[in-house]
């Protein structure tokens, strides 16, 4: 969803945007190649097997890479891709370490011959930024497990008790913020400069390696002061990266150019769904922002009015 800056109007989306096919990409179920695997002598699920929340396919980046030309032909110019930084899960959003691509995906090296082959097709990379929350393995919270208060990065989260519980039983509390109560997801706080300044460096790297965008997780969740810096500093390094927020609900109060580009529309895409069922939806999925509900060609119209 591109936004517009009524107050401001040299304010520009980049210019490839606007004629912007992207695909997105789940890494770990994409395409294995065998450059990864082989290398670091990894063991894999089979890949016919079904997909398992603790279970890893092996998907890389190199096997992004192969299938360029297919990608192409289909007239993608952009990819997406789901995170690709070091992290206990496969599908990556527990972040320990925002400087390393996942030696699993083919690490750094995955990464930057995936930027230079794609770009050599006219291809845009978009990386996912997951800035709201990190893993329990990510090196300041760990220093907190191991050394509770006496930890000189305490205040890195919102801590309510010490020592906390990073792996709580059934029924205990964790004893810090963290997102959707996921212990396994401790939440930033936005409050110290220092964690301010952490996830700015990392945006700011990426950047410079040559990606050309970032999608921001849950970005709603975070202060408009930290996008305000986010975003300008992105188009300091370079005009033409794309900044998109994902805003769940309604984002409205987002839509201001000197936080993003534009925002993933999820409200016309659930009302798409909901369209398009012809009445036969039957689905006891919900959520607080937008359930998923049957809807007429003229209620459907009249979600556009409010864009």
């Amino acid at each position: 969803m591109p936004l517009k800056d009524n107050n401001n109007p040299t304010l520009k989306l980049p210019s490839w945007v606007e004629n912007a096919v992207v695909y997105q990409i789940f890494p770990d179920r994409f395409k294995r190649s065998k450059t990864s695997y082989k290398k670091n002598n990894f063991e894999f699920m089979n890949w016919e097997d079904p997909p398992d929340l603790q279970g890893f396919l092996g998907g890389d980046l190199f096997g992004v890479i192969e299938r360029l030309d297919y990608l192409k032909g289909i007239g993608i110019n952009c990819i997406y891709l789901n995170p690709i930084f070091s992290s206990a899960a496969n599908h990556r959003y527990h972040t320990y370490d925002y400087f390393k691509v996942d030696p699993i995906l083919g690490g750094d090296e995955a990464l930057y011959s995936l930027i230079d082959e794609a770009h050599k097709r006219d291809i845009f990379i978009v990386l996912d930024g997951v800035f709201n929350h990190c893993g329990r393995g990510f090196w300041p919270f760990h220093h907190i497990i191991e050394n509770g208060k006496s930890s000189p990065y305490k205040n890195w989260f919102k801590l309510h008790e010490t020592p906390f519980k990073a792996y709580p039983k059934e029924n205990e509390t964790c004893g810090y913020d963290c997102w959707w109560n996921d212990p396994a997801l401790p939440k930033f706080n936005f409050e110290n400069k220092d964690v301010e300044d952490f996830l700015l460096s990392v945006g700011k790297y990426w950047v410079e390696k040559g990606i050309d965008g970032w999608r921001l997780d849950v970005a709603e969740e975070i202060p408009f002061s930290f996008w305000d810096k986010f975003n300008y500093e992105m188009k300091r390094i370079n005009s033409e990266v794309w900044v998109v927020g994902e805003i769940w609900g309604d984002a409205r109060k987002w839509l201001n150019k000197k936080y993003f580009d534009g925002v993933m529309n999820y409200r016309v895409g659930w009302s798409t769904i909901s369209w398009v069922a012809d009445f036969k939806l039957n689905s006891p999925y919900k959520n607080s922002f937008y359930p998923l509900k049957n809807l007429t060609s003229k209620e459907y119209i009249n979600i556009f009015s409010y864009i």
